[in-house]
């Protein structure tokens, strides 16, 4: 019994070992900080034993390591161009210019340089012999679902915020879960759940009229079989992981193979530089408030510089500013301008001015998981490789119709019902009101020949409560 026993835990400790796999990341082309976030995965996925694969185009700067490889392929962008295509589209953007259109314009290179690598036989056919286990896609830059089909890989979604929109079955009640870039809340009023309604409408025509159909495109380009639609493709991912949380986002209904890992770069403060240490040592009892629009916005136009620069110089506290470019010429006394900054570090200390009050519940509410977030993704990304792409979690929601999914055809169904019920009614109302109209037409008619009729009874008429004969005609 023993040895059975001996065997039997081998065989269980046996299951949680994955076993080393070789998975393909395809960051979009732009967006460096999208690059810090798989960088961090691909050092965790080395110490599990995973091989892990960049695929960026030349010039793509990226530090070296032995955590991961990269391949490269000639893109439209290099990391110099790429950052100021991307400045040139915020810029645009804050000088008023149509979001939507900056956007679209985004989306075009994104879809040329898809256009590229599909072509790119070469580079296609040297991925194909590298047989990877796994491609991992940011939603950023689709193309990393006609890559992996090209490569007829299975393949998992990182999004590095919430995009998770009804194109992948997401439950949507739009009562209460506001749409993606509505500017509201879940808790609405009756203008704006039509708000929320009439952009939730937009964004679906807007995606599946505009935004797939170029990758599909693309595909029909180059012949890629099997055919698929970019829908279908959207679908066929074994597992959705969107690095934010529900302590930072409005709580909403999700699906199985939905897992969120927000706080993938979080860690403990380091010690500041030394010219920083000066600097925040030297607030006030007011502390100092940290400015920062992220990687992707680095440059301001001069007229948005200087108001906020006038908006900062006269707060009490000190100002630390993520900022480049010509300085502001109304720059406070109080604001010190800096081209990077390590951000973690500074919110560490706790003389952030209102961040330790206001973001210590928030922060105690994401903490309190189990594990670190990075090492419940690299759990999941080892579940589906156990479990062959872990099919069990993917509802059927991919696979029936628009029609389906709102219940039309259950509308449609009780519509005609109600219809049919009232022309039936109709008819039978009708039908009973003819009758009695002919019941009471006959009667009528026979009451002429003797019956009462009018007053007349029996030949005879009454006048003054009197029944009067008639006068017989000699």
């Amino acid at each position: 019994m023993k040895s059975y026993t001996s065997y039997f835990m081998l065989l269980w400790s046996a299951v949680g070992i994955a076993k080393a796999a070789k998975i393909i990341i395809v960051p979009p082309i732009m967006f460096e900080s999208h690059i810090y976030i798989f960088k961090t995965l691909a050092s965790a996925l080395h110490e599990r034993g995973h091989h892990t694969v960049f695929l960026l185009s030349e010039g793509r700067d990226i530090a070296p390591s032995n955590h991961y490889s990269l391949q490269r392929y000639p893109g439209i962008f290099n990391s110099t161009t790429s950052d100021a295509f991307l400045q040139s589209k915020m810029r645009n953007i804050f000088s008023g210019r149509l979001t939507a259109v900056e956007l679209f314009d985004i989306l075009d290179h994104y879809t040329k340089n898809c256009d590229m690598m599909v072509g790119n036989r070469a580079l296609i056919q040297s991925l194909k012999k590298e047989k990877f286990d796994l491609l991992l896609v940011d939603p950023n830059d689709m193309c990393g679902f006609v890559i992996a089909h090209v490569l007829g890989v299975k393949y998992a979604v990182f999004s590095t915020g919430l995009w998770y929109p009804a194109e992948v079955g997401a439950p949507a009640p739009l009562a209460y879960v506001p749409e993606f870039n509505s500017l509201l809340t879940d808790r609405m009023t009756l203008l704006q759940r039509m708000k929320n309604t009439g952009v939730y409408l937009i964004s679906r025509l807007g995606v599946s009229f505009l935004v797939l159909p170029k990758y599909e495109r693309i595909m029909q380009k180059h012949n890629l079989l099997p055919e698929k639609s970019m829908y279908d493709l959207v679908h066929g991912s074994s597992l959705w992981m969107l690095c934010t949380d529900v302590a930072l986002e409005f709580p909403r209904p999700t699906l199985p193979n939905v897992v969120y890992v927000g706080g993938i770069l979080t860690k403990p403060a380091s010690p500041l530089p030394e010219d920083l240490q000066r600097w925040v040592n030297g607030a006030n009892e007011h502390g100092f408030v940290l400015v920062s629009f992220g990687a992707g916005v680095k440059y301001l136009s001069e007229d948005i510089a200087n108001k906020l620069a006038g908006a900062l110089g006269r707060l009490p506290q000190k100002v630390i500013w993520r900022f480049s470019g010509p300085k502001p010429k109304n720059l406070g006394n109080n604001t010190k301008l800096i081209e990077w900054l390590p951000q973690n570090d500074l919110l560490g200390k706790s003389v952030t001015c209102c961040y330790r009050q206001r973001a210590r519940k928030l922060s105690e509410i994401h903490k309190d998981q189990p594990g670190h977030p990075v090492n419940r993704t690299i759990y999941w990304i080892d579940y589906i490789l156990r479990h062959n792409g872990a099919h069990h979690l993917r509802a059927t929601v991919h696979q029936i119709s628009f029609c389906q999914y709102f219940l039309l055809d259950i509308a449609f169904v009780l519509l005609l019902g109600a219809a049919l019920f009232y022309f039936l009614l109709s008819w039978v109302t009708k039908f009973i009101y003819r009758k009695i109209k002919s019941l009471w037409s006959r009667n009528k008619h026979s009451t002429v020949n003797g019956h009462y009729h009018n007053g007349i009874l029996n030949g005879k008429y009454k006048r003054n409560g009197h029944i009067k004969h008639e006068k017989k005609v000699k």
